[in-house]
């Protein structure tokens, strides 16, 4: 696994699951926070430990901004804060943003000053929507929108189908309904498939597509 050196602003809830999850895989991180009580709880994990206003570019050109290999703006509350930070940081030429947007009209405020619709996050509206579709669809085990609203990767768990039993050649999945099965989760295994690949009764599949024909194909399960 390639180290990457990120930075990590904000250490919320949020803020700091990212920083856990990239410390827990073996990457450099450097969090900052204004508040020291925030901070301090990295102390001993990370030797890239900051206090600082990210308002103030002074501050931010001192972070080194542009020799990250990622920057996430992990500010939730605030949401001013969150913008001129992000604004500064587009300034300063610094492309590989991810920012958390907490409400509609951060993302609106966030998408005007060019950062990608992917590169917005929005967990408490993402995990909504993953709860929601695992109510209306029992057959959804997982969910992750792609390019905005228009394409998916769903994870399906369908037990018995018309599909189990058969392989991806003779299914013809793609051929038929326009969705790709990307791989497929067999007890503890994760299977690349190819066409001789056969689905079996337990199968999850993580299958990826356009929304219309994901749903589509949901209701021939």
């Amino acid at each position: 696994m390639q180290i990457k050196d990120v930075l990590v602003i904000g250490l919320g809830r949020f803020g700091s699951s990212i920083v856990n999850t990239l410390l827990d895989n073996k990457q450099r991180v450097t969090v900052v926070d204004m508040e020291e009580s925030r901070v301090a709880r990295y102390a001993s994990k990370t030797e890239f430990v900051k206090i600082c206003d990210t308002r103030d570019e002074e501050a931010l050109e001192q972070l080194g901004v542009n020799n990250f290999d990622h920057v996430v703006v992990a500010i939730g509350s605030h949401i001013e804060s969150s913008i001129i930070t992000t604004l500064l940081l587009k300034d300063m030429g610094v492309n590989n943003l991810t920012v958390k947007a907490s409400n509609y009209q951060h993302r609106a405020a966030l998408l005007k000053l060019g950062i990608p619709e992917g590169n917005i996050i929005m967990p408490e509206h993402e995990m909504g929507e993953k709860v929601a579709l695992t109510i209306a669809i029992p057959v959804i085990a997982d969910y992750v929108s792609l390019l905005g609203e228009k394409y998916s990767i769903i994870e399906l768990f369908p037990r018995k189908t018309r599909f189990t039993g058969k392989t991806l050649k003779e299914a013809q999945i793609k051929e038929k309904y326009n969705v790709m099965i990307a791989a497929i989760k067999r007890d503890d295994e994760i299977i690349l498939p190819n066409k001789e690949t056969m689905i079996q009764e337990n199968d999850s599949l993580i299958i990826i597509g356009e929304d219309n024909a994901l749903n589509k194909f949901e209701t021939v399960l």
